[in-house]
């Protein structure tokens, strides 16, 4: 695509502010809530496999083989269920940010001079909010931590 093809048409984004400013909400309402979605879901898989781990600690009288193949079965079936929900939610998520990326470049949040003498109105940082290689943090600390917890789950499932 050349580059004037890529230029902002000044004239469309002035008559279209209204749904633009509308789409930038409703984007950031979802990119929110998939940030809640994801941060619940974390915290409540992590609770699930924390009470059977705890329940396995103290009963492992009650633990037999048979025990320790379903409650891992268990286990991986979670595991399997977490990262494909998770990465539905990653992609819904890059969607939207993509958008409010592109809006954010529309408003020109990232030009020096253009809202605020000798600053963007928006960090540098963020201009890369949506990119396929920007990592949303909240996304990475479910992955690690309920990964971690899983290895965490199998060690003490067989160490009992």
């Amino acid at each position: 695509m050349s580059e004037t093809n890529k230029q902002i048409n000044i004239e469309n984004v002035r008559s279209n502010q209204e749904f633009l400013t509308k789409m930038y909400d409703e984007c950031m309402n979802e990119v929110r809530d998939f940030r809640n979605s994801t941060t619940k879901f974390f915290v409540n898989f992590s609770t699930v496999i924390i009470l059977i781990l705890g329940w396995c600690e103290t009963n492992t009288s009650n633990v037999t083989i048979k025990t320790k193949i379903i409650f891992s079965l268990g286990l991986l079936f979670m595991t399997v269920f977490f990262i494909i929900l998770t990465l539905s939610f990653r992609k819904y998520f890059d969607n939207s940010a993509r958008v409010v990326n592109r809006l954010d470049k529309i408003f020109k949040c990232y030009e020096e001079n253009y809202y605020i003498h000798g600053e963007t109105l928006l960090p540098k940082e963020w201009e890369n909010f949506g990119d396929k290689d920007f990592k949303e943090p909240i996304f990475e600390i479910a992955k690690w931590g309920f990964l971690s917890l899983v290895a965490l789950g199998f060690v003490v499932i067989w160490t009992l």
